[in-house]
């Protein structure tokens, strides 16, 4: 689930629908699988299928509800990126949409990318993971049949180019998770 504040209608017209800096993306289960309690909350919950989702929207862990997984984050983010944890936030914010408000995309071969990245094949085109070399179509209800492209495809990178680096530096997509990567890769990964 992303939090991005409280969202009111008046928002919704923006070109980035956002109350605060800090996008964070919490779990819906404690570690036990049980579901955390439902509570008022002042903000607009905002789900999504998994964290590497997450990511790509520019998203990082909630210290409330992951707060091992948050703190190994932006240690990893600020070692790898040579920031302090204070510019984390502003930082993420800056990469996420261009002065336009559009969503802002760098280019890679797809052999340069880390996995958990995601990206677009062309511009305007479904989103897809990149994942243990293979391609994964992204939708609502979960990950696809890879699709074959070469390994040296120059692709649209849809993660922010700090997350990115910090997926590089080893920052653990945790597999066995529900919350890193939806199940529904599993199935084709093999």
């Amino acid at each position: 689930m992303g939090n991005r504040g409280v969202l009111r209608p008046s928002h919704y017209g923006l070109p980035q629908p956002s109350a605060k800096k800090a996008w964070i993306a919490c779990v819906l289960n404690d570690k036990n699988n049980v579901p955390y309690p439902i509570a008022v909350v002042n903000y607009t919950k905002l789900f999504l299928l998994d964290e590497v989702t997450a990511f790509a929207a520019g998203h990082r862990p909630c210290y409330q509800c992951q707060g091992k997984r948050y703190m190994d984050f932006v240690d990893a983010w600020c070692k790898v990126n040579r920031k302090d944890r204070s510019l984390l936030d502003d930082h993420l914010h800056s990469e996420r949409c261009d002065s336009e408000g559009l969503k802002r995309r760098d280019v890679s071969p797809l052999c340069e990318l880390p996995s958990g990245t995601m990206v677009q094949i062309s511009e305007g085109g479904e989103a897809h993971l990149w994942l243990r070399g293979k391609l994964f179509p992204w939708s609502v209800r979960g990950y696809g049949v890879p699709v074959s492209v070469s390994r040296d495809t120059v692709v649209q990178v849809l993660t922010p180019k700090s997350i990115v680096k910090t997926l590089q530096a080893g920052f653990p997509l945790l597999l066995n998770s529900e919350t890193t990567v939806h199940p529904s890769v599993f199935a084709h990964l093999g």
